[in-house]
């Protein structure tokens, strides 16, 4: 049983591991290729997780404030990251809470997100003209014509 709690632990500590390295490498991408956040990209619409890296970032940099401003469910996320990889889903009932939280975290950003487009937020814009996929259905519209 002691072996089996290790191995449990083991596996959670390689999920959040590799989520962490994912994330790094996403910032990373994002940074290098300059896109930034790739929905936005594409659509000309921020996420509702936008901000988020550069968020990261700015506590990299000790920036708390700046954090913040970047995207206020940083530090909600900060506290929620762990125990979702690291938390006990030894009874059912722990999993459901497990869930539980995972569905008021996403309902969180996408209050968030609401409300940062109403409150004219200088990181998350609505922009469909200036979206690759806009730009490129009017050059193919224009073609056609």
């Amino acid at each position: 049983n002691e072996i089996t709690r290790k191995k449990a632990h083991t596996m959670k500590l390689k999920n959040l591991g590799i989520f962490t390295l994912t994330v790094l490498l996403y910032i990373a991408f994002m940074t290098i290729t300059g896109i930034g956040c790739p929905i936005r990209w594409f659509t000309g619409i921020s996420c509702p997780g936008c901000g988020m890296s550069r968020a990261f970032i700015s506590l990299l940099r000790l920036d708390f404030a700046a954090a913040f401003r970047y995207h206020p469910m940083i530090y909600p996320l900060l506290i929620f990251i762990p125990y979702y990889f690291l938390g006990s889903e030894k009874t059912p009932r722990r999993r459901k809470l497990k869930k539980f939280f995972l569905a008021v975290v996403i309902i969180m950003f996408f209050f968030v997100w609401i409300f940062r487009i109403f409150h004219e937020d200088s990181v998350v814009r609505i922009d469909p003209a200036n979206g690759v996929m806009i730009k490129y259905l009017k050059r193919g519209i224009l073609r056609c014509t």
